[in-house]
């Protein structure tokens, strides 16, 4: 009996230390740290900081929860998908990978393209910007009306007349941002319209409502609450320019920056081409048949 208990004895000292080190190591397994993040599809994830990067290249038009909301949507679909096409082995699909090697061709030629490019903006001068427009003047012309608003939504009645009798003092800039910072519902939107001039037709073209307060403003006149959508807006209408205005310089430089830029990479990536092209002939690299 007693060396049956002292066998006993040993196998327990065997067992159980190795049972013991097996329930603590699935037990007390720590947590994987996922970070800051939005949404997660598996390992997975869409970063705070990464959703702030795409809102930040949207177009003002769509408001940013309802965007942001779309953005994790989206990303969640695709990384369902994209993680279900892994699960079924589809990276080997010889179609698959043969798609894959031409993307990964367009994604380095866009990268070294875009590197040129960037080394190229910093060369591009104010007496090319006003070239340009100098010697453009006639299709400059303004082909439809241009407005400039400052525009601001509120969650109460009593916050738009405060917001209204503020923007009737005709405020700086400084004052203005501070007003909308303070008080705007859509702060990004609010200091976009209020920073530059766009067409008539586009501005507040999903609200029927705001639209028809715009079309009888006229400049410096301020208009609110309209209620619309269980908010509050305030219009003022900065400056209209009629069609067929030749815009100052000012008023369209982020356009005339962009038309230049444009032709200035054309040229670029013409004599970078033609670059590549005579070395390869030097070298005997390329022959064309």
């Amino acid at each position: 009996m007693a060396r049956t208990d002292h066998g006993s004895t040993v196998i327990r000292s065997l067992i159980y230390p190795g049972l013991f080190l097996l329930l603590l190591g699935t037990g007390c397994r720590p947590e994987p740290d996922y970070g800051d993040f939005v949404a997660r599809v598996g390992d997975a994830t869409l970063t705070r900081d990464e959703l702030a990067r795409i809102l930040d290249r949207r177009t003002y038009s769509l408001d940013s929860t309802e965007a942001a909301s779309q953005i994790v949507e989206q990303w969640t679909t695709n990384e369902l998908l994209y993680q279900e096409a892994l699960q079924r082995g589809l990276r080997t699909d010889p179609d698959v990978v043969r798609l894959l090697a031409e993307n990964e061709r367009s994604v380095l030629i866009s990268a070294l393209v875009n590197e040129l490019y960037s080394d190229e903006e910093d060369a591009l001068s104010e007496g090319a910007i006003q070239t340009y427009y100098e010697q453009h003047r006639d299709q400059l012309v303004l082909r439809e009306p241009y407005a400039q608003v400052r525009y601001i939504p509120v969650r109460s009645i009593a916050e738009a007349v405060s917001v209204r009798d503020s923007l009737d003092r005709s405020l700086e800039p400084p004052d203005f941002e501070r007003l909308v910072m303070d008080h705007s519902t859509d702060p990004e939107t609010s200091l976009a319209l209020a920073d530059a001039y766009f067409p008539v037709s586009q501005l507040f073209s999903r609200n029927p409502a705001l639209r028809s307060v715009l079309l009888t403003l006229r400049p410096g006149d301020t208009w609110g609450p309209v209620e619309q959508d269980s908010l509050f807006h305030v219009i003022q209408l900065m400056d209209r320019v009629a069609s067929g205005t030749l815009p100052e310089l000012e008023m369209i430089r982020p356009e005339i920056v962009q038309r230049v830029q444009i032709e200035s990479r054309k040229q670029l990536f013409a004599r970078q081409v033609q670059r590549l092209r005579t070395q390869a002939l030097a070298r005997e690299g390329l022959e064309i048949k």
